[in-house]
């Protein structure tokens, strides 16, 4: 109406612009479409419509090349035939497709196959004389033919775990192992309520005793029909129901002689070293165009674009807009011409462009700055002239890079390693799209973290030897779902799974090996054939395992048979790996371990499998309690210590392991058996089964378990003096204290076998312990340092020329795995023992999965500040127990994290009492941390003050950690109590003045000091007031004060920054000394400074 009083516009021009008006600059801009989210099931009687594919498999020899297997799935029942073939071409495949499918069902209506050569000229020819009408999908559009490609990868998966059990001998057994693993499928799998060969045949194969027994079946199949009936009901609904949640995806309809632009993603291809872009000047994918369209061909449009034959999916085509249509002469009778062209039958020429998919729906596409070439790793590696697409030559739009005829593409590539899916009911796979893995990035993670539970002992032993443990990722919603992941020599397999009702990726067994050397790369086998005789001589001497003889091996193997418990045997291989050495430049060393495939257990689900490692806080308490208790450090090492456990018992029966395929062990021949009598390796409870050897042991000895960390050990003297501590890290042990815990020590040696047991007082070189260094001087202080991980592992991003010139674009798939693996090893870093880089560290990861070329660069701006200073140490200073006090420093900055969040830092000081009348006092930092404010704040009070809440909170635990480990009767309960009574000797200063505290905390916000130093409401912010008043009330549990420094003394304040100032937090760390001053004396000191016209540096 307001339009109408002003402009004095006519309703029907409003009613036009409203309903009918289109803006041509908008159209052009618009997205493409995206493709079918969903489908209903279709009734497809057997044989109407098959789908014919090219599938690779490894043969028996693994050194051979892959061999190609032909796979024919029927669309309407899943019924699955495959067969290999001897090469790819059109009469052999043909040959393949008669003597099998044909063969036996005789020529279907319809045949979908892609624009690969092996289904070109003889095979087309063949099949259409046969009376079967070929749709040709496009060769990288993989959803056009999705229901064969995905039959073809549960294939393959399920022939992969078989041959996980029982490796084939040659190419005759790996054929039979496929026959019958088809056969399986067609069996068992179900797809509401009927198998594929019960759909394709009309029936199963039934059981001689079963022939008479129609009469008494007949009604429970007539409730299976009905239940049938409303499965495919309810899963209809459900289809129905995803694709309305989805974003619309309309119809559009095509005619001829139309004008239309089609989307195109620039590409980038290594030619003779040298990566020249095919489109100059073009770095964003953009619409191309225009084109006159000749004829639709179902989901696929032929458009006749600048004097090339296109073939475009729907959804990469829009229509040309009013304006784009008048700057264009229209060619009538082109596309006639064109159409004859196509269905004639002569050689094809077109550019197939309908495999380049669409980009994500927000944000630019960049052009990446890789080789655009990628090779499947599953899949036989293809030439250029492999290419069915496009043969024609002088194109001024860029080519799709071919990358072998399965490869789906995809803007992003992932940057972890991807994973294999477990075996799932066909309707749970009905829709979604399988994709074969992607290449493995260039530079790929030092380490990986290891997994929760089947493989945690495995891997154990590299995050002791100083590799970084690095958690994995899931991968992003709709980058490389069900992506098959396998290890080639026998590794265990994991899988990421998409809950369809929560939508999230659920991680359902993972482990990944760091440093393992493979055996198919080994040339040199005079070493590791030495190291694999001493580790399965280490092994044999533990009495965990019986080997028995190729005799004893058979009657087991058939009494297990007779009892049906052969799932009881599991395999076992050789994990090889080059150990780093313990000091920095020490080279590495080969190890060797035998472990056990822990996930084929069979009584894996009901075993009790969780076992708690130490945490880098109870670490440094000990640490600190050690030097103020003046007592030696001590690092042990238990050799084989899994295997030193109690006895396994299982209500099941005794478990039994293969020996590795492959190169095995020496002197073991591949019949014989090895009986599992303890605890070893690679069991889903090896880890807890040890903790449960050990733990009872330690009680033995008159040690207690710490009530606030269950792997910290203490014990006391009659008296309640403290004799030493030993923190248990699975298989190491580090360990303080006197002659009396020394003696404890030689006790345990007689249970449990020491690998390694070494004393650290005063020894300059000192030993790693949990991925770091520990050094003890002859004053009982303790440095800690990562240099050697600093120096050797850690590692920066590497881009290609020209890409930093364009800090605001997106990282491309090749950077953003670089930058996930340098970011492993930043977060590891600061965790353990470099505090200054932890900021960059929390801030960048948090710009993942989508980080920019700036954040990238920043993240190589931190690794090369830790660089310069690689020797940098942590001080734990020997001050006395009587002199010892503990306080917080606590800061934060506003809004300057991803998302506008807050980002808070925090600290835990142990320092000498001096300190609080403004002497300079020894200091130790024995926290630190740095995070995202969880909670959505409004200004830089509130952000300071739920971090000084962090802060307490973290300083109320050591407090009590401390406390725990140096008094034996130190109650948890009443925590309060015992703080403020202990306070009074250790924290509270014995003058009538009581306010005066000694434990503090430490900000340099002065509003939040001030609101915090005198009894104020806490402003006018309430819900900020609230937690001032909590604070308050936790300072005065802990009897504790604040105290107020000057922003450019605030240790903690480059950790909320990516490149903060570290002056304050070096000088700290590098003199392991602090001085406060009075806050009268600085307001004082700045008044002056005001006065002169002096500015303070921040």
């Amino acid at each position: 109406s307001s339009h109408t009083e002003v402009g004095k516009a006519k309703a029907k021009f409003i009613k036009y612009v409203r309903t009918g008006f289109k803006c041509d600059i908008c159209v052009a801009k618009v997205r493409p479409k995206p493709a079918r989210t969903s489908a209903v099931v279709r009734n497809f009687e057997p044989n109407q419509t098959i789908g014919v594919d090219l599938i690779f498999l490894d043969g028996a020899d693994l050194s051979k090349p892959k061999r190609p297997m032909l796979n024919i799935v029927d669309f309407g029942t899943s019924f699955q035939l495959t067969t290999f073939v001897e090469d790819k071409r059109p009469e052999t495949v043909w040959k393949a497709f008669s003597q099998t499918w044909l063969k036996i069902f005789g020529p279907s209506m319809i045949m979908i196959v892609d624009g690969g050569k092996e289904f070109a000229s003889l095979f087309v020819e063949r099949a259409s004389a046969a009376g079967m009408l070929i749709y040709l999908t496009g060769t990288k559009s993989p959803w056009q033919n999705g229901k064969t490609e995905r039959h073809g990868a549960i294939f393959k998966m399920h022939l992969q775990v078989a041959r996980e059990t029982f490796e084939p001998e040659n190419d005759e057994e790996l054929e039979i192992m496929a026959d019958e693993c088809v056969a399986a499928k067609n069996r068992l799998s179900n797809r509401s309520g009927f198998s594929p060969i019960q759909r394709q045949i009309g029936h199963s194969p039934r059981l001689p005793a079963n022939i008479t027994s129609d009469d008494a079946l007949e009604p429970e199949l007539a409730a299976s029909a009905a239940m049938s009936r409303s499965l495919q009901m309810c899963d209809a609904q459900d289809r129905m129901m995803r694709a309305a949640r989805s974003r619309n995806r309309l119809w559009v309809e095509f005619v001829p002689a139309e004008l239309v632009y089609v989307w195109r993603v620039p590409r980038v291809r290594k030619t003779r070293g040298v990566q020249r872009e095919l489109a100059p000047r073009v770095s964003k994918a953009r619409w191309v165009g225009p084109g006159t369209v000749i004829i639709a061909d179902g989901a696929n449009v032929w458009i006749s674009m600048q004097g090339e034959l296109w073939k475009a999916s729907r959804e990469q085509l829009r229509h040309a807009t009013n304006t784009e249509v008048q700057a264009e002469d229209m060619m009538s009778g082109e596309y006639q011409n064109l159409r004859d062209e196509l269905y004639r039958k002569a050689k094809t020429t077109y550019k197939d462009v309908s495999g380049e998919q669409a980009p994500d729906a927000e944000g630019d596409v960049e052009l990446p700055e890789q080789d655009g070439r990628a090779q499947d790793a599953d899949e036989e590696p293809a030439s250029e002239a492999d290419d069915g697409g496009r043969v024609s030559t002088g194109s001024s739009l860029p080519e799709r890079c071919y990358t072998g005829r399965d490869v789906r593409p995809r803007l992003t590539a992932p940057a972890e390693v991807p994973l294999l899916p477990a075996p799932v009911n066909d309707d749970d796979l009905s829709d979604v799209e399988l994709k074969p893995p992607a290449p493995l990035p260039a530079t790929l993670p030092q380490a990986a973290h290891p997994a929760e539970e089947v493989q945690r002992s495995i891997n154990m032993a590299n995050r002791l030897d100083g590799i970084r443990a690095e958690p994995m990722r899931p991968p992003a919603r709709n980058e490389g779902r069900f992506e098959p992941y396998f290890q080639d020599d026998g590794g265990t397999y994991f899988f990421y799974f998409a809950d369809e009702i929560s939508g999230d990726d659920i991680l359902c067994e993972t482990f990944l090996s760091a440093d393992e050397v493979k055996e198919n790369t080994i040339t040199d086998w005079k070493s590791w054939t030495a190291s694999d005789t001493k580790e399965w001589t280490r092994v044999e001497a533990t009495g965990a395992v019986i080997l028995h003889d190729v005799a004893t091996s058979r009657k087991i193997r058939k009494q297990l048979k007779k009892n049906g418990k052969l799932d009881r045997i599991i395999p076992s291989r050789v994990v090889r790996r080059m150990k780093p050495g313990d000091q920095p430049g020490e080279p590495a060393t080969e190890k060797s371990r035998w472990c056990v495939g822990g996930h084929k257990d069979p009584d894996y689900m009901s075993l009790e499998r969780h076992s708690p490692s130490a945490s880098e806080e109870e670490l440094m308490v000990v640490l600190q309690a050690g030097a103020s208790h003046q007592m030696p450090g001590y690092v042990i090492d238990l050799q084989n210590a899994f295997m030193q456990s109690d006895k396994l018992e299982r209500e099941a029966g005794a478990l039994y392991a293969k020996p590795p395929v492959g190169v095995g062990l020496p002197g073991v021949d591949s019949e014989q058996f090895i009986e599992i009598k303890a605890g070893v390796y690679g069991l889903g409870d090896a880890s807890r089964h040890w903790r449960n050897s050990l733990i009872p042991e330690l009680e033995k000895l008159g040690y207690i378990k710490s009530k606030l960390a269950p792997t910290t050990f203490r014990l006391h003297d009659s008296s309640g003096q403290l004799q030493g501590l030993i923190v248990v890290e699975i298989d190491d042990l580090f360990t303080v204290g006197h002659e009396e815990h020394k003696a404890r020590l030689d006790q345990l040696s007689r249970r449990f076998k020491f690998g390694k047991y070494r004393s650290i007082h005063g020894d300059s070189d000192g030993t790693s312990f949990n991925g770091r260094r520990i050094r003890q001087k002859l004053d009982y202080g303790f440095e800690v340092d990562m240099s050697k991980f600093v120096k050797e592992r850690l590692s920066t991003v590497k881009f290609a020329k020209g890409r930093k010139s364009t800090p605001n674009a997106l990282a491309n798939a090749s950077e953003i795995s670089q930058g996930r693996s340098v970011e492993g090893g930043l977060q590891w870093a600061a965790r353990i023992g470099r505090p200054d880089a932890a900021g960059p560290a929390s801030i960048i990861a948090g710009t993942f999965p989508a980080p920019l070329i700036q954040d990238l660069i920043d993240l190589n701006k931190a690794v090369e500040a830790l660089q310069k200073r690689p020797d940098l140490n942590l001080k734990i200073h020997p001050i006395p127990l009587c002199d010892l006090r503990l306080g917080c420093v606590s800061d934060a900055s506003f809004a300057n994290a991803a998302e506008n969040r807050s980002q808070g830092s925090q600290g835990v000081i142990a320092y000498h009492k001096d300190l609080l009348k403004g002497k300079t006092a020894q200091c130790s930092l024995l926290h630190w941390r740095s995070g995202k404010i969880q909670q959505v704040v409004n200004s830089t009070l509130a952000a300071e003050t739920r971090s000084l809440s962090t802060a307490v909170a973290q300083l109320t635990w050591h407090l009590c950690m401390l406390h725990d480990v140096c008094y034996g009767n130190f109650s948890l309960k009443d925590w309060r109590s015992e703080l403020q009574s202990n306070g009074a000797d250790m924290f509270i200063k014995n003058t009538a003045d009581t306010k005066l505290k000694e434990a503090i905390c430490i900000v340099d916000a002065k509003s939040l000091f001030d609101h915090l130093a005198r009894e104020t409401v806490g402003g006018s912010d309430k819900r900020n007031a609230i937690e001032i008043q909590i604070i308050r009330e936790n300072l005065s549990d802990i009897a504790a004060g604040v105290r107020w420094v000057p922003h450019q003394q605030m240790i903690v304040d480059a950790l909320t920054k990516r490149q903060g100032n570290l002056d304050a937090l070096y000088q700290l760390l590098d003199s392991g000394v602090l001085q406060i001053t009075e806050e009268s004396s600085e307001m004082q000191k700045r008044a002056i400074g005001r006065a002169a016209g002096i500015k303070l540096k921040r």
